[in-house]
């Protein structure tokens, strides 16, 4: 569905072309989006696998960065 990537200590979400789509921070990623990519910011952070209805969420915690 989706995968999560560390690049040059940021990471990042990305759909592997799901269709219904995943949600990072309020943002829709892959299903009818075209956007594919969203970059975690430190803390907390929502993911939904779905639509925004979808029960299947989580809370993804990112460590500040020095």
């Amino acid at each position: 569905h989706c995968v999560i990537e560390c690049e040059k200590g940021a990471y990042y979400i990305q759909d592997r072309g799901s269709k219904l789509g995943t949600i990072v921070n309020e943002v829709a990623l892959g299903g009818q989006s075209k956007e594919r990519r969203a970059r975690l910011r430190s803390g907390e952070n929502t993911l939904i696998l779905g639509p925004p209805n979808s029960t299947i969420r989580f809370v993804l915690t990112v460590p500040e960065t020095d």
